[in-house]
């Protein structure tokens, strides 16, 4: 969303008196347009921390002691705003520190984000000073920096400022304040916070599986249908491996390209898409069809009955990004890859889909080997004489 720019150059004339407000107002207008061009680039969904080339673009502590007194210290954290604000707090500006007391809160249950504030327009001295200047003079200045703090109920995707940035997340129980330490402040790519990079890795290597699943189980209904073995739970099945594949196979190139440089918005989506294609080609087959595949899936999977994997698809189609607060649709993706993977695991070592778990037939083919038995969740406990295969699950992709 495009700001106004608010400080405009100064109408300089001959013959004219100048003081050091007309280079004040000169840098300002410097300052309102460089801001105005980074905002091109952001927006309220994409915006946020920014990667560094060698250590994590943030390191900072969000405490609060026993007296209810927020400390927050910022070592390190290269961050940029909604509105085009950028925040560069390193070795070289030094460290940023405030204290908040929480004292005259309203002591309900609820819980608060904090928020970073850069005002580049109001600058700060920094450096060492120069006693050799008449009267000495800090040589350089860097922007303002302050906390404050809003109610969770209160903020939605288009209200954050555009100079504020969210650092953190802390909630109240009666008169007692504890910080969020799952939280996940926002970031314009996946490899800037570690959460986000584990959210990728389980992702991608999600992506690659179902394909692998996806071949493997069509191979076998396929070859059941060859001799005359038709059933109307491998027919669903089929159907939905079907999409599944051509599904994924248009987003593997893509991440292998993109790799962590990817939004954490463009992952989240390409997951949350995957189970919506999931569960429009179960109901499309609703009434008995479906009921009788997710009771089939909660036979061998005794960890989800039936209803459950009806929740599962829902809960997870109807996630809400928020770039300001992501780790509930994290978590809820996280969920979701990790129960699907194990269905399918075991699914695609059935000798084929369709017969019930008390028949006796089950068949666990090894027919590529993998680093893993179950899954993208569960390794295999010889990995260690492996170190010289391919540690990838798809043939397909690699």
């Amino acid at each position: 969303m495009a700001e106004n720019i608010r400080y405009f150059p100064v109408n300089w004339i001959d013959g004219m008196k100048i003081n050091k407000n007309h280079f004040i107002e000169l840098q300002d207008n410097v300052e309102d347009l460089v801001r105005d061009a980074r905002n091109m680039g952001v927006n309220q969904l994409k915006y946020g921390l920014l990667s560094t080339r060698f250590k994590a673009p943030f390191e900072y502590s969000v405490i609060i002691d026993e007296h209810n007194e927020l400390n927050v210290s910022i070592k390190f954290l290269k961050a940029i705003t909604p509105g085009g604000g950028r925040i560069e707090i390193t070795d070289y500006t030094g460290e940023f520190s405030e204290k908040i007391s929480l004292e005259n809160y309203d002591f309900k249950e609820n819980n608060r984000f904090l928020l970073l504030n850069v005002d580049p327009y109001n600058r700060v001295p920094t450096g060492t000073q120069n006693m050799d200047e008449i009267p000495p003079r800090f040589p350089h200045a860097m922007p303002k920096y302050y906390l404050t703090t809003v109610a969770e109920a209160e903020v939605t995707q288009n209200n954050i400022g555009p100079l504020q940035f969210p650092i953190g997340k802390f909630s109240s129980r009666g008169s007692v304040f504890e910080t969020v330490d799952t939280y996940i402040p926002p970031c314009i790519t996946v490899n800037s916070h570690p959460s986000l990079v584990k959210l990728f890795e389980a992702y991608d290597a999600f992506f690659k599986q179902m394909e692998f699943y996806a071949v493997q189980i069509s191979q076998k209904i396929r070859f059941r249908r060859l001799s005359g073995d038709e059933n109307l739970i491998a027919d669903i099945v089929f159907a939905t491996l079907e999409k599944i594949l051509g599904y994924v196979g248009q987003s593997i190139n893509q991440n292998r390209w993109n790799g962590f440089y990817s939004s954490p918005m463009e992952v989240l989506d390409k997951v949350v898409s995957l189970a919506r294609i999931m569960k429009n080609s179960f109901d499309s087959f609703s009434g008995d069809g479906k009921e009788m595949v997710f009771n089939y899936f909660s036979e061998w999977t005794t960890e989800l009955g039936s209803g459950d994997y009806e929740k599962l698809f829902s809960e997870t189609i109807n996630l809400k990004y928020k770039g300001y607060d992501m780790e509930p649709c994290v978590k809820g993706v996280m969920e979701f890859i990790e129960k699907t993977d194990h269905l399918f695991s075991i699914l695609n070592q059935l000798d084929y889909i369709g017969r019930k778990k008390d028949s006796g037939i089950f068949v666990n083919e090894n027919i590529v080997k993998t680093e893993r038995t179950s899954g993208i969740f569960f390794k295999q406990e010889d990995d260690k004489n492996a170190d010289n295969q391919d540690g990838s699950t798809s043939f397909l992709a690699d």
